[in-house]
């Protein structure tokens, strides 16, 4: 009796595809705290390498000095944010003290000033002189589990900023390491790519490419021109906290919700404080970096790709909300990709059925 061999080991081919899998689980758990700089320092990587390229033809084609100015370039980039956020905060806290040294904290306890809100003043001004009597202590009975919360919160968003701060600098010191092997990860990324798709992956990068720089150009290169312009203004009509604003103006611009939310309360600060015409200087201002995105961006991001500007607002939210502040550089970026190549795959039988029809023809 004899017996006809499979011509595919099955069991083999299981457990060979199990052992794979598992050993790609352990890597990517073992990688874990490194990944989310890893693609940072890759989008970071991909969206200046021409720039790179350019400074490395002025150093006189080498690369170990186009590299060191990169990341000097980087790490003044990165720094920058930072060293304004304590500048700022140290100039609001100068104002602060001052403030409280003044006349007019006593007033502001006495709330007199609550007899001037209409309709409800006088009833607010009773309520103010109870919680005076007993010393705030009805008021703190009532705002205390606000204020556990708004502790919790404030812990939170500390510990994303130093975690934003670590990924930060894993991002410096891994981008070093990209631009200084940057053909030979090109190289390996599109054997890669060929060996899963053949030509189609090859294209996949090279798409891949070029939709990561139309992002970063089109979406961090206009928040970097928005929030410089909407800091030159907001410092030049003497807005306290200049720098702080600037780097608030720099964040809601990559949210897609520009430099007006900032501006035009600056703006009505500056009528209430009675400057009409810097007041008027600063709303034609903020029209003027408001409107920016709607020329500058679509510019910027259709040379390089056509992507749907919900899309990149949709990965700007959920990005913040997956990895903190690093998801507003991550999330379009990779919602981007994705939606890119979809398109491409979508319409590729398509373009096989007109090749195949103008052949036939």
């Amino acid at each position: 009796m004899s017996f006809t061999l499979p011509k595919y080991d099955l069991p083999r081919i299981i457990f060979g595809s199990l052992a794979v899998f598992s050993m790609l689980l352990v890597s990517l758990w073992l990688l874990r705290p490194f990944l989310i700089s890893l693609i940072w320092a890759g989008l970071v990587v991909i969206a200046t390498w021409p720039v790179m390229l350019r400074i490395q033809q002025w150093m006189g084609r080498k690369r170990t000095p186009a590299v060191l100015v990169m990341t000097l370039l980087l790490i003044a980039l990165f720094m920058m944010p930072l060293l304004f956020m304590a500048d700022s905060m140290m100039e609001l806290s100068a104002r602060l003290s001052q403030w409280l040294e003044s006349d007019k904290v006593p007033l502001l306890l006495s709330g007199e000033f609550l007899h001037q809100v209409p309709f409800i003043g006088a009833k607010l001004y009773s309520r103010w002189q109870v919680m005076l009597a007993d010393h705030g202590h009805s008021l703190i009975a009532h705002l205390q589990p606000w204020l556990r919360h708004a502790a919790l919160v404030l812990l939170a968003q500390l510990g994303h900023l130093g975690q934003l701060v670590i990924n930060g600098i894993m991002m410096l010191a891994l981008s070093a390491l990209l631009y200084s092997n940057g053909e030979k990860v090109a190289l390996a990324l599109s054997r890669f790519a060929h060996r899963l798709a053949g030509t189609r992956g090859d294209i996949a990068v090279k798409l891949a490419g070029q939709t990561i720089r139309a992002v970063a150009s089109g979406i961090v290169v206009t928040a970097v021109c928005q929030s410089v312009l909407g800091g030159v203004g907001l410092a030049l009509c003497g807005i306290p906290g200049a720098l702080l604003l600037t780097l608030l103006i720099f964040i809601l611009c990559l949210a897609q919700l520009g430099p007006i939310v900032i501006m035009l309360p600056a703006t009505a600060w500056l009528y209430w404080q009675g400057e009409t015409g810097w007041g008027t200087l600063l709303l034609l201002w903020s029209l003027v970096a408001g409107s920016m995105d709607n020329i500058l961006r679509p510019f910027l991001i259709r040379r390089g790709a056509e992507i749907p500007m919900i899309l990149i607002l949709g990965g700007v939210i959920g990005g913040l909300l997956a990895f903190g502040m690093v998801g507003l550089f991550i999330g379009p970026a990779v919602l981007a990709v994705s939606w890119r190549l979809l398109v491409i795959w979508v319409n590729e039988p398509e373009a096989s059925v007109q090749v195949v029809e103008s052949d036939a023809a």
